[in-house]
């Protein structure tokens, strides 16, 4: 067994018009003068789960889980912008989903059922834009661009040449 350890979170992927419309936000928001470390538009995802340091070893048995926890595809749909952390991180919003509470609820469960430590506090689905936000940011609208979730992914959160990426590991195909 290996002591080896890797930063992990499961998360549902958007699809190329949602990230070309979050684009354009934070170009509004960059525009107005918010100043902070903004993401680039392939990290942004919908974060289920946060795991993060994980053994390596863990990752198969995360896999049977993902695919244990079974959902219909459904629909999410971008809304307005919000904040954490005394506004430091700025980030768009999904629009309630019983679908989307459902499944994560359920994989949430899986996991601690499991023995996998999550974060405490109640689950805000969101698409973060932004963090280390030192500005106040304006009201600006979400275009409302709809997206289907249709897996769940295992992602790899790693630094590739100094740049922080998300690599997908696993994805769970809902049938």
């Amino acid at each position: 067994m290996t002591t080896d350890t890797v930063r992990l979170f499961i998360g549902l992927e958007l699809s190329d018009e949602a990230r070309r419309a979050l684009s354009g936000v934070r170009c509004a928001l960059e525009e107005s003068g918010v100043a902070g470390k903004f993401h680039r538009p392939e990290l942004y995802h919908l974060t289920l789960c946060f795991l993060g340091n994980t053994l390596v070893d863990s990752i198969t048995h995360l896999q049977r889980i993902l695919d244990s926890v079974s959902a219909a595809p459904f629909t999410l749909t971008l809304s307005s912008l919000g904040s954490f952390k005394n506004g430091s991180i700025l980030w768009a919003g999904v629009r309630e989903s019983a679908e989307l509470r459902s499944y994560q609820s359920r994989l949430a469960a899986a996991l601690t059922g499991a023995g996998f430590p999550l974060e405490e506090g109640e689950y805000h689905p969101h698409i973060t834009l932004a963090r280390q936000v030192k500005t106040p940011f304006p009201d600006l609208p979400v275009p409302e661009i709809p997206f289907r979730a249709v897996h769940a992914t295992l992602f790899h959160s790693t630094r590739v040449d100094g740049v922080l990426t998300y690599l997908p590991i696993y994805r769970s195909v809902f049938p």
